[in-house]
């Protein structure tokens, strides 16, 4: 009963990613992207994300190691529920593209550009002929089509469209067979003392 629940809890927070990106998706096509700006702490909301991804890499036999190398003393302005959902995006994609028992760093650091946010994986990589349209809706990595690994290719759409409507940037660096690692940078404008 436990291994049916677990299966059934698994495929309903992947139905619950599907459709909160779906959703994200209709509004950046009608231009209502709404970015709510706040001021969040990035060691808070790396433990939210930490807590919310942590079962499902268990579950596929992922570690997770979380580098927090922000300044405690200050906080960024932005939506802290868009950005979360960026960073989980790309946590997930680290998770589902790493061979059982790896693991995937998460860092978070500041940089001349401001705050950064790093995921690195292991994995199977990507072929750098994918690499240019992987931000595009639908696209998903040749490689992991052929594998039957499950995905709508909306992630890293979403995940650029809320880090643009930021002010920042993000992006992939890949090796086939070797690993990936996304990264976005909130530019320094965002990044203010407390």
């Amino acid at each position: 009963q436990r291994r049916f629940l677990n299966i059934v809890y698994a495929s309903s927070q992947r139905l619950n990613r599907l459709i909160e990106e779906i959703l994200t998706v209709s509004r950046i096509q009608r231009g209502t992207l709404r970015i709510n700006p706040d001021i969040f702490q990035p060691a808070q909301l790396l433990e939210t994300v930490r807590e919310s991804v942590t079962s499902a890499a268990e579950r596929q036999g992922i570690r997770l190691h979380f580098e927090d190398n922000w300044p405690p003393a200050q906080s960024v302005p932005g939506d802290p529920q868009l950005i979360e959902q960026v960073i989980s995006n790309l946590i997930s994609n680290a998770v589902k593209f790493s061979r059982q028992g790896s693991d995937v760093r998460v860092r978070s650091l500041r940089t001349t550009a401001g705050w950064r946010v790093e995921v690195e994986d292991h994995g199977m990589g990507l072929p750098a002929s994918d690499l240019p349209k992987l931000f595009q809706r639908f696209v998903r990595g040749s490689n992991a089509k052929e594998a039957h690994i499950q995905g709508a290719g909306l992630g890293l759409f979403v995940s650029k469209a809320i880090v643009e409507g930021h002010g920042g940037q993000i992006h992939l660096a890949s090796r086939e067979g070797e690993g990936t690692t996304a990264w976005f940078d909130l530019p320094q404008r965002q990044a203010e003392q407390d």
